[in-house]
């Protein structure tokens, strides 16, 4: 049987019955076991309807085709619910910072919540297990049983994409991944990193992930708040962006941008100059991708709601793809003698 099968459908459905069953029985059977109201069978019950996807166990024949295309030797273990490892490359975004307990959890970063989707997509009933956490942070986030997804965080703080090089000649590949995500950027622009640097980097990535039967996939970085000016601190990343789409679509990679989720936001209000605009739509996303949970509003790093909204992105994007553009925006920034910005670009119309 295939993930699409709909003979699974069934089958899980009676499973997870049975299971629900089972531990209705038990917190009745063996009250002396448990504390008053400690909710242990609601618990374990939750854990295991989360791991049930909104649009059941039926994958499309168009998403598998597509996913086969691009993660060829991940799909051969997910096809087939064999263990399955994936690892993380990246900055101090991919590493996940918060200003609590949870700062280096992989389970809230966006890579911890795609593989998580992944996981359940293709019924890993004992969901995703970080292989190296970090401190007291737990390995799994639910305490369900059976196979897993397992995944390895490799981001660390200030890395450019020139240190990737450093984990994939020496502990990247020891477990044998079958997905490996790269993402840099931030750093990157902030010391102006030549662009053919840059790629030479994803695309050295990319030759050893093949060489050791792993899928990369490309990432561009996220924007920021913290550059200078507001219109520099929104486009700093993005000719990493456009260069790294280029180079992804050249070696057959799949490629995401994370920058278009956080840059994105709703219509600014008519009237408004240029400077109140740009204003107005950085004070949007310092508030919705930038505000972590004790308030305080990081310039750099993504909140943990942000982190959640990147990694579904990613996964929606790698089953779906985008929609058919209806016109092409290109262009490049160049940095005045003064300090400012110089925008040039070019509109065609596809239709």
């Amino acid at each position: 049987m295939t993930s699409r099968d709909p003979r699974i459908a069934c089958l899980v459905k009676v499973a997870l019955a049975a299971v629900g069953w089972c531990l209705a029985f038990t917190a009745v059977a063996e009250p002396d076991n448990a504390e008053a109201g400690s909710g242990e069978g609601d618990d374990s019950q939750a854990a295991l309807e989360e791991l049930i996807p909104a649009d059941g166990f039926e994958v499309p024949e168009e998403q598998l085709q597509r996913l086969r295309k691009y993660l060829p030797n991940a799909m051969a273990k997910l096809e087939a619910r064999q263990a399955l490892h994936m690892i993380a490359l990246g900055d101090s975004v991919t590493r996940y910072v918060s200003r609590d307990e949870s700062d280096g959890d992989t389970h809230r970063s966006y890579e911890g919540v795609f593989a998580a989707e992944l996981a359940k997509l293709f019924f890993y009933t004992g969901g995703v297990r970080d292989l190296r956490p970090r401190g007291d942070l737990p390995a799994k986030s639910t305490p369900s049983a059976g196979p897993e997804i397992t995944i390895e965080n490799m981001g660390l703080g200030g890395r450019l994409s020139i240190h990737a090089l450093a984990r994939l000649t020496t502990d990247a590949f020891v477990n044998e991944p079958s997905i490996m995500t790269v993402s840099y950027g931030i750093n990157d622009s902030t010391i102006s990193l030549n662009l053919g640097t840059y790629l030479s980097s994803f695309e050295r990535a990319a030759k050893l992930a093949r060489e050791n039967n792993c899928d990369p996939i490309f990432l561009a970085p996220t924007t920021i708040l913290d550059r200078g000016t507001e219109l520099a601190s929104h486009a700093s990343t993005r000719p990493y962006a456009n260069a790294l789409a280029a180079l992804a679509a050249k070696l057959g990679v799949y490629y995401f941008d994370l920058g278009e989720i956080t840059s994105k936001a709703p219509g600014i209000e008519p009237g408004l100059s240029d400077e109140a605009a740009l204003s107005a739509y950085n004070e949007y996303r310092a508030k919705h991708y930038h505000t972590h949970a004790d308030g305080s509003i990081d310039t750099l790093h993504p909140s943990e709601e942000a982190h959640k909204a990147l990694g579904l992105a990613l996964y929606s994007d790698l089953l779906h793809g985008s929609a058919a553009a209806k016109y092409r925006v290109g262009g490049f920034v160049t940095l005045d003698g003064d300090g400012g910005l110089e925008l040039r670009y070019k509109l065609k119309n596809l239709t």
